[in-house]
């Protein structure tokens, strides 16, 4: 696996990449991850989103998306950037990172 950096437009092998606490490396910058939520500009401010895996379910009929890509500055490279895109949107920036529960 690897990333792009917009900067310098080198590749950056994820090998060399330290892990978080929990064992991820490189969860951001690779492109906007389209999220289970439905976009709320309130929700986060309720007190169910402080519960586990809150997922916004009403607000609007936009889709979140978060976290940066290889496109965007790196201020935007962070799981707390969310955006609101409508369900048919397409961008070589937008995707979705596929997971597997570990035994």
């Amino acid at each position: 696996m690897a990333t792009i950096c917009r900067a310098s437009g080198a590749t950056i092998s994820s090998a060399r990449a330290s892990s978080s606490s929990r064992g991820w490396s490189h969860t951001h910058g690779n492109v906007f991850e389209w999220c289970e939520d439905v976009y709320d500009r309130t929700y986060y401010s309720s007190p169910e989103a402080f519960g586990p895996d809150p997922v916004s379910s009403s607000g609007s009929a936009s889709r979140v998306s978060r976290g940066g890509s290889w496109f965007d500055p790196a201020r935007l490279c962070r799981s707390a950037v969310r955006f609101a895109d409508d369900q048919s949107t397409r961008l070589i920036s937008l995707g979705f990172r596929a997971a597997k529960k570990i035994p």
